[in-house]
């Protein structure tokens, strides 16, 4: 008798469970979602929000159905169902949490670049939330980037910048994307004022919130110095080419500036100071063959402009022993003006240039061999013969 009474009470406590929506459903997500069984948990709670469509929980199932079919990867079933939340509930916590988290699948899961695009303007023109309402202005940014829409990505920029200017690493990280954009745009004078106000930002720093701020000053400020050579300003060009390198403690970047300082000296004659800061940094990066042989080419040029031919040659060996093709090349024109003055019977004029061309062969230290000087042995063989 009393185990009929325990039964029947073990019945009666069930069914008081069961007639609680509330315990009812946190009851399926203990015994099916925490244990991981989506499939099943599932199958439960859709039977959950017909049996119980007004329930004041039903908001907590429809959501749960959601995450379970984000964790069986089944996208689409997760979308839809975070869309009825969004529709059902559009005021709550739990929509706005939906329509970011649909916008998110389409960018980062389904790469559906369109329709994040519009799920994140969706969010970004109907919610009051300030936190979301940043977070969909970004991935608007990242969103019109990927789709090529250069004046949505401007504008959202534009957007961060008026509406949160206190957000200053995203300012700092989205301000040179507004600058390649303009530059893209050959909007240049638009380009040396995004950059200026990002130099601004970070010269200011407050609280010290901006992070990688020196790598930061050191592009903004080469970018506007290329932007000042676009205009021949290059007194100004030079000024910010030199301020990048006070921003930067890496020797390989500084060198790299300072030959796009050195191409400046170049291109307006000024080739005493070009040849004078070439060789200064020749002498740190004498180790270097690529940087090294760049800039014995450029020290080349500078004599070769100077009409100084002797020199030009010098430094065409040392660029072309250390591996550049442009060095090379413009020797082995040199070898053919030599081959061309022999056929033409001018030998005086041929020795004189082999003479120097061997000169400076012999005067490198390097030990290694450059095919032209054989070449040109081989012809003086064949016409002394």
């Amino acid at each position: 008798m009393k185990k009929i009474i325990l039964i029947i009470y073990i019945l009666l406590i069930s069914l008081k469970i069961f007639s609680n929506p509330t315990q009812e459903l946190y009851s399926i997500i203990r015994q099916y979602y925490n244990k991981k069984q989506y499939n099943r948990a599932v199958n439960q709670l859709k039977y959950f929000t017909k049996k119980h469509p007004k329930s004041a929980v039903i908001i907590n199932a429809y959501l749960k159905i959601a995450i379970s079919y984000e964790k069986l990867g089944d996208w689409n079933n997760a979308i839809k169902y975070y869309k009825i939340v969004a529709s059902k509930y559009k005021n709550s916590v739990h929509a706005q949490n939906a329509l970011y988290t649909i916008g998110y699948i389409y960018y980062a899961i389904l790469k559906n670049y369109s329709l994040a695009y519009q799920k994140y303007k969706e969010i970004y023109n109907t919610l009051k939330n300030r936190k979301y309402k940043k977070k969909a202005i970004v991935f608007l940014i990242s969103c019109s980037e990927k789709l090529n829409l250069e004046k949505q990505t401007v504008y959202y920029i534009n957007e961060l910048i008026e509406k949160y200017p206190s957000s200053l690493n995203l300012l700092t990280e989205y301000l040179p994307k507004k600058s390649e954009i303009q530059i893209k745009q050959k909007r240049y004078r638009g380009a040396i004022l995004t950059n200026q106000k990002l130099i601004k930002l970070l010269k200011e720093n407050p609280g010290k919130l901006i992070s990688n701020i020196k790598r930061k000053k050191r592009q903004a400020y080469s970018q506007i110095a290329w932007l000042y050579e676009k205009f021949k300003l290059h007194k100004l060009a030079v000024k910010y080419y030199k301020t990048a390198i006070k921003n930067s403690n890496n020797e390989l970047e500084i060198a790299k500036i300072n030959l796009k300082i050195s191409n400046i000296y170049l291109n307006s004659k000024n080739h005493k100071k070009c040849i004078s800061l070439l060789l200064k940094i020749g002498k740190k990066h004498i180790k270097n063959q690529k940087i090294y042989a760049v800039i014995s080419y450029n020290i080349a040029r500078c004599y070769k402009l100077k009409h100084n031919k002797k020199l030009q040659l010098f430094w065409l060996f040392i660029s072309a022993f250390n591996g550049n093709g442009k060095a090379k090349k413009q020797l082995q024109t040199e070898y053919s003006k030599i081959v061309k003055m022999f056929r033409e019977r001018k030998y005086i004029r041929a020795l004189f240039r082999l003479n120097t061309v061997l000169k400076f062969h012999n005067e490198i230290k390097k030990q290694k061999k450059i095919i032209y000087i054989y070449k040109i042995k081989a012809v003086l063989v064949k016409y002394i013969k």
